[in-house]
């Protein structure tokens, strides 16, 4: 499965500053000068200027609730000069420029409140360059670069209160290299290997607490090799080997105090072969179980081991 950072309410860009610039920002007019209607006032919008598009093209479409979009059209029916669609209230949703029917340079989209969404530049109908995004609130939700419609190099994401929670480096439009994700306290939450966009290599992944919680490696998105998992307070708990994303081998669980607990095997993610069981002060073998395919076929009690403060009940003959 390819693996790219979902980032909230869109994707991203890179550098600026974490506050979204006012609301109702004017979109930029396309890079080329036929494209650009003549500049209108600061507070006047540009439809509404006596000559709002460039010479040889009409204003086209109305504002709600008669239509939902204005923009520029030639005479062959291509688009050709600024562009604005609206929120159902009349407020701006996004405005960029076109040239010959495709779309260039900067463009901006904006939440129903009118707080600025998302910035970003087209080049030849497709996303170009640095994005940015904002959370409704104002605070910066992402940002990076993108390369013919696709992200490329450093990414990174924010949460509403301006943390970085993820970053990763993607490669035609894929994560490539290292991902990491944080918690909302600051602490490392996740580090994984990319390759082509699906995980690929070591991962380690920790708790708020800063505590190892887990390590292994993937093969092609899925859990290969042995994986550890540990608690808490970051004893080890299990050891596991897997293939193909599903147990396949030995198995070796831990008490809390670090006394081996349990000692197994699986195949194709099912118990099989025997299964010994050991208590948690000495360590002495307890219980032995036999498995085939998942299916209890035998259990050998080898020490009973009573509950924490009463004697043992004496053992089975």
């Amino acid at each position: 499965m390819r693996s790219v950072f979902v980032w909230g309410v869109l994707l991203v860009g890179c550098g600026g500053s974490s506050s979204a610039p006012p609301a109702h920002a004017e979109a930029t007019e396309a890079p080329a000068r036929a494209a650009s209607a003549t500049a209108p006032a600061a507070d006047v919008p540009w439809w509404k200027q006596a000559k709002p598009c460039p010479e040889g093209t009409a204003l086209k479409g109305a504002e709600p609730p008669a239509d939902k979009a204005l923009w520029c059209e030639r005479p062959d029916g291509k688009k050709h000069g600024p562009f604005v669609e609206f929120h159902p209230d009349g407020k701006k949703a996004r405005g960029f420029s076109f040239v010959g029917g495709v779309e260039q340079g900067r463009y901006v989209v904006f939440f129903p409140s009118g707080q600025q969404m998302e910035e970003g530049t087209y080049k030849n109908g497709k996303l170009d360059g640095r994005r940015v995004t904002w959370h409704p609130n104002g605070q910066k939700a992402s940002e990076g670069e993108l390369r013919g419609g696709k992200e490329s190099g450093k990414q990174i994401r924010f949460n509403d209160a301006g943390q970085k929670v993820e970053e990763a480096e993607y490669r035609e439009g894929g994560i490539h290299g290292v991902a990491r994700k944080w918690h909302p306290s600051g602490e490392l939450a996740e580090e994984t290997e990319y390759r082509g966009g699906v995980k690929h290599g070591q991962s380690r992944a920790f708790r708020e607490n800063g505590k190892l919680e887990r390590e292994g490696k993937y093969d092609q998105d899925q859990r290969t090799g042995v994986w550890t998992f540990h608690r808490e307070d970051g004893t080890k708990l299990e050891e596991s080997e897997l293939v193909a994303g599903q147990r396949e081998g030995k198995v070796t669980r831990w008490h809390p105090n670090g006394v081996k607990e349990l000692e197994g095997s699986f195949k194709a993610g099912k118990k099989e072969g025997t299964w010994s069981y050991f208590e948690d002060e000495e360590g002495e073998l307890v219980r032995v179980e036999e498995y085939k395919a998942d299916r209890l076929i035998k259990k050998t009690i080898k020490k009973v081991v009573a509950p924490k403060g009463k004697k043992p009940a004496p053992k089975p003959k």
